[in-house]
């Protein structure tokens, strides 16, 4: 069985040569190599966030290589931002773990050659003061594309049409994982039942209060009422614990609420007209 570090690398490296849907890619990988709870949520997290700060970890493998990007052999290149990756976001894994790793991934895929230039990089990023110097940058375009792992042409239309004060916000809201919502089915449970069920599975929720805008008394049982932990996986939940609810974003849910609101006062306009 294919260890998590290798599982990522196999859907990175078909995502950059093959252009695959990411999505498609992970489920089909994750089903067909069995890994436990624990190593699909790791290979996951490395994937999703890998394709997420793509942008920032070139930025940083280009601070530490001699080597330009486009000269670095693309299975190479991909080690090099899994493992970056693990070092300047995922606390819980050692400098030295993901070293060591990418090492020997790169020789099990019969890189010998590049193994010595992925330890090198690698050691240096770990020794460095700071793994991610955006100092040197002066463009402010290409600093907040660096720095949020946003392709300048989109910063750059930002800027122009918002100025630097909104597109910072603007970047700062969509930077990261964007939490989950649910909506509490309120036939079979309540949202501090639901809460302590989850908590019993190991999965944090909590109470938002109310999301939305009620307009009558039934909106009261749609609303948004509790928040997800990012690290939730729906699938390792109980069966019966997944008809308590429904997934949602709240922007989803709350345009949907104004979208009725809406429709009632064209509905009363037109009754007194």
């Amino acid at each position: 069985m294919k260890s998590p570090r290798r599982v990522a690398f196999d859907v990175l490296y078909k995502i950059e040569t093959e252009e695959s849907y990411s999505s498609i890619a992970v489920n089909k990988a994750l089903k067909e190599n069995n890994l436990n709870k624990l190593d699909s949520s790791f290979a996951s997290a490395i994937i999703y966030g890998v394709l997420e700060k793509k942008i920032t970890l070139d930025y940083v493998i280009r601070s530490f290589s001699s080597v330009r990007l486009k000269k670095i052999e693309t299975k190479t290149l991909v080690i090099l931002r899994m493992s970056v990756y693990q070092m300047l976001y995922m606390d819980k894994v050692p400098d030295n773990a993901s070293v060591n790793e990418a090492v020997q991934l790169a020789k099990n895929l019969r890189l010998f050659k590049s193994s010595g230039f992925i330890n090198g990089i690698l050691r240096s990023i770990s020794r460095a003061e700071t793994k991610c110097d955006l100092s040197k940058i002066k463009d402010k375009t290409k600093l907040l594309s660096v720095k949020y792992s946003v392709p300048e042409d989109i910063i750059k239309l930002w800027l122009d049409s918002y100025g630097e004060k909104v597109t910072t916000h603007m970047l700062n809201s969509v930077d990261g994982r964007p939490p989950l919502y649910a909506r509490v089915n309120t036939l079979l449970t309540d949202e501090d039942t639901l809460i302590e069920n989850l908590r019993e599975e190991n999965i944090i929720a909590e109470n938002t209060g109310l999301l939305c805008m009620p307009h009558d008394i039934d909106s009261l049982c749609n609303c948004l009422n509790i928040i997800i932990d990012k690290t939730f996986d729906r699938k390792r939940m109980q069966t019966n614990q997944q008809n308590y609810y429904t997934n949602s974003y709240s922007s989803v849910q709350l345009m949907k609420e104004l979208e009725t609101i809406y429709s009632n006062n064209e509905q009363i306009k037109n009754t007194h007209s």
